[in-house]
């Protein structure tokens, strides 16, 4: 019993972390409807650009304060990318079909792992806490400091943004965008002025995510695949809402650390990738709209 609960645990701590991953993912479909498929390689990039910033630029001897120094470096260059890619890519795509959006966001993953080996070449990758205790008993269980305090930021970030959509003017008008982007427009708000905000918002979301990835697992170019964990998320949960990339990752983080613990052992190795795919199909089969998504409905 104490071996389940400590896998239980162990997964929802990961499963923080996946919602904030998903969470990049949903901010940017709840207000354009827009599926970015490259979040897997924004990821990556937020968390290669905070290791330039603490390796390349100096900050690592700062201990906390470099590493926020180094996610405030990164978080600049992502929003930078994130605004020219809204407005000088799918600004001029405004009226095409979803299919040729989604392409576009796959081409953009695709140029940003080609082009991040050459970018980040010779720059370390390892990003530390500052700490030195080994692992923190947490009622009888032991978990590592960096996971547990990873998944700490991760709920305080899925909190901060859940505010500033349901208590901010700003997020107001995303939700107005997100409910009817022509009525929101009669109504007098700047949709491509709002639509860079929430690109930018997903990109330091990514960042925050790239970096607390990296202190759990470690980093480098493979972080780009846990862009994949996101797609049986949304879909378990509902591709726009936020309570739904929660569950969804809660319920992913978990039935991986449980088919790890159990299943992997008698079945082999790679049983705990096969359980999120299975899951996902699970979902698509009893409820395509997700748990907490809506039902999309068009007078044909």
């Amino acid at each position: 019993m104490v071996y389940f609960v400590w896998l239980t645990v162990y997964g929802a701590l990961a499963g923080a972390i996946y919602a904030l991953i998903a969470l990049s993912f949903v901010v940017v479909f709840k207000a354009s409807r827009a599926c970015n498929f490259a979040v897997g390689e924004w990821v990556m990039f937020g968390a290669l650009l905070t290791a330039t910033g603490l390796h390349t630029l100096g900050m690592s001897a700062d201990g906390l304060l470099g590493i926020l120094g180094a996610m405030l470096f990164a978080g600049i260059a992502m929003v930078v990318l994130a605004i020219a890619f809204a407005h000088f890519v799918l600004g001029r795509m405004a009226k095409r079909s979803l299919m040729t959006l989604i392409m576009v966001t796959l081409g953009l993953g695709a140029v940003m792992r080609g082009t991040g080996p050459v970018i980040f070449k010779g720059t370390p990758n390892a990003i530390t806490l500052p700490i030195e205790v080994e692992y923190i008993d947490v009622l009888g269980l032991p978990l590592p400091p960096e996971r547990l305090i990873s998944a700490l930021i991760a709920g305080l970030c899925i909190a901060i943004v859940s505010w500033f959509y349901q208590r901010t003017r700003t997020g107001l008008a995303l939700r107005a965008l997100a409910a009817n982007p022509l009525t929101a427009l009669g109504v007098g708000i700047d949709v491509n002025h709002h639509i860079a905000i929430t690109w930018a918002l997903a990109a330091l979301i990514a960042v925050v995510a790239g970096v607390l990835w990296t202190l759990v697992s470690g980093g480098g170019f493979g972080t780009a695949l846990v862009g994949l964990k996101v797609f049986p998320i949304v879909i378990i949960g509902g591709l726009n809402s936020i309570p739904g990339c929660i569950v969804g990752a809660m319920v992913i983080g978990v039935s991986e650390s449980l088919a790890s613990g159990y299943l992997d052992a008698v079945l082999g190795s790679g049983v705990s990738v096969v359980a999120s795919s299975a899951l996902l199909l699970g979902a698509l089969w009893l409820r395509p709209q997700g748990l907490f998504g809506e039902r999309f409905v068009a007078r044909v």
